[in-house]
């Protein structure tokens, strides 16, 4: 059996000691069934890249050709400090990762983008939140000039542009 791990999904953003969740794929390309493979969930402090530690793990058992959705559910320790970092399913053959932001705590950032001069919303314009120069957040705003993004509760600086936008 060899489990590949692909298409991680998780949060851009968590809370220390809040729950993270993750979900991603395992397909067993070996010629053989795999029964009870674990599949991890881990994450790694974002101020000691040496410290990564395992939040949750899955027994999976995949036919040869098989594939399976994995949602794995683990607490950020609180220890752990604040900033971007890797988090990671993996099984015993392979590894895939994604970005996570930590932060102590988080707040939501939403709004709607208009025109100033006719006072239209404003869809498809990329809005992104920065704490000085680092960014925070990114998203687009929906067909309605909405936006709302997940951002480190703090003092932050929002700036919405589109390159196209003529009015």
């Amino acid at each position: 059996a060899f489990y590949e791990v692909t298409n991680v999904s998780a949060p851009a953003i968590v809370e220390r000691n809040a729950t993270l969740e993750a979900t991603a794929n395992a397909t067993n390309w070996g010629v053989v069934a795999g029964d009870n493979r674990n599949v991890s969930l881990r994450l790694t402090d974002p101020e000691n890249a040496s410290d990564t530690r395992t939040l949750d793990d899955a027994n999976v058992s995949l036919d040869s050709g098989d594939a399976a959705s994995v949602t794995l559910n683990g607490t950020v320790p609180d220890a752990f400090g604040a900033g971007v970092t890797t988090l990671s399913v993996a099984s015993p053959d392979d590894e895939a990762a994604a970005e996570v932001r930590v932060a102590a705590a988080v707040g939501t950032v939403n709004g709607t983008v208009t025109d100033e001069a006719t006072g239209a919303t404003l869809a498809d314009v990329d809005v992104v939140v920065r704490n000085g120069t680092e960014v925070v957040g990114e998203t687009a705003t929906d067909a309605r000039g909405a936006y709302a993004v997940d951002v480190p509760a703090a003092d932050l600086n929002v700036t919405a542009s589109n390159a196209t936008y003529a009015p």
